[in-house]
């Protein structure tokens, strides 16, 4: 996986948690309708998140640079097909300012598994994070309990990345 060199601060200033004050410099918010929780709000940074994703950034590019209160801050929606977890975008957007998966309370569940896929397939994130996501949804589908992901995964393995290579 990519790793950032040790003089990039970068993760200094990635989101703390779901529903916490903004970080030093946060010029975006993310947008997640959480199934659990209701909407929720990540801060993070328009750079680095139009930097990370080809999509990002043009939604960000026509999103004018401000919020529907008109505060100057930018809003990204995240597609609730994609994600529906706070959680997951979290996972997401700090992969974004460190180049690592830590502290991954999901890691062994499918159906959340699934989503940090889909959002980075759906969102044009960063390779390894994918593939990461796919390897540790691979390696949980034996538990009866995820039986449901199977038929999903394998009608969205071209979307997914999951395409067999001769």
């Amino acid at each position: 996986a990519a790793r950032l060199p040790p003089w990039c601060l970068l993760g200094a200033l990635q989101p703390p948690a779901a529903a916490s004050d903004a970080q030093p410099a946060s010029d975006v918010q993310v947008l997640v309708e959480d199934a659990r929780q209701g909407p929720m709000r990540l801060h993070a940074h328009c750079v680095v998140l139009a930097a990370s994703s080809s999509v990002w950034h043009r939604a960000l590019r026509g999103a004018g640079g401000q919020d529907a209160a008109g505060s100057g801050t930018a809003e990204l929606k995240l597609d609730p097909k994609l994600c529906s977890s706070a959680d997951v975008a979290l996972v997401a957007l700090r992969f974004l300012y460190t180049g690592t998966v830590a502290e991954c309370s999901f890691g062994s569940n499918a159906h959340l598994l699934l989503q940090l896929a889909r959002l980075c397939s759906g969102c044009r994130l960063p390779t390894p994070l994918r593939l990461w996501a796919l390897d540790a949804l691979l390696a949980c589908l034996d538990e009866p309990e995820y039986a449901d992901v199977v038929p999903a995964l394998l009608m969205e393995a071209s979307t997914l990345g999951l395409e067999h290579e001769d």
